[in-house]
């Protein structure tokens, strides 16, 4: 059986790899797209499910890339997870981002709440079929809005006695 593909569409490549690392090792089959390719690519590979960030380069680029996405008939029914960090345009959009499909993760986030937004929408990480999960009591990203954003992970921590 073949991963289930995610399409995550940033700008930043430590963001962007920090989300290939975590989501391959979870199993998915993972593309990475920036604002400029993300209509073609995702029209061209129609993924499982689509990750972006609502602010990527210009405030609102995300949601018009969005709106763009739900517009066209071939993907407008793949399933969504939006990264916002504006609590006041998601509420006042709340009801239009249910419509589409869409899950919102508020900045700051957990990565586990990624994970279980992932499942939610299209099913169990392959990982559990192959291995056992990471565990990742710990990971989480950070985010400082002012100057971009920190990330810190860390797994299966573990203390030498």
């Amino acid at each position: 059986m073949l991963a289930p593909t995610i399409a995550v569409v940033h700008t930043d490549p430590p963001f962007l790899n920090l989300l290939h690392e975590f989501l391959s090792d979870e199993g998915y089959r993972i593309l990475l797209l920036s604002m400029q390719d993300a209509v073609a690519a995702v029209r061209h590979e129609m993924p499982a499910l689509l990750i972006l960030d609502l602010w990527v380069d210009v405030r609102q680029d995300g949601w018009n890339l969005l709106l763009q996405l739900r517009g066209d008939a071939a993907t407008t029914d793949i399933p969504a997870i939006l990264f916002a960090e504006d609590a006041e345009f998601t509420a006042r959009k709340a009801a239009a981002l249910a419509a589409m499909g869409c899950t919102v993760l508020n900045k700051p986030f957990e990565l586990g709440d990624l994970l279980a937004a992932i499942e939610t929408r299209i099913g169990a990480s392959p990982a559990t079929t192959v291995r056992e999960r990471h565990a990742y009591p710990e990971a989480s990203m950070l985010f400082f809005p002012a100057d971009g954003y920190a990330l810190r992970v860390q797994r299966d921590v573990s203390v030498a006695e």
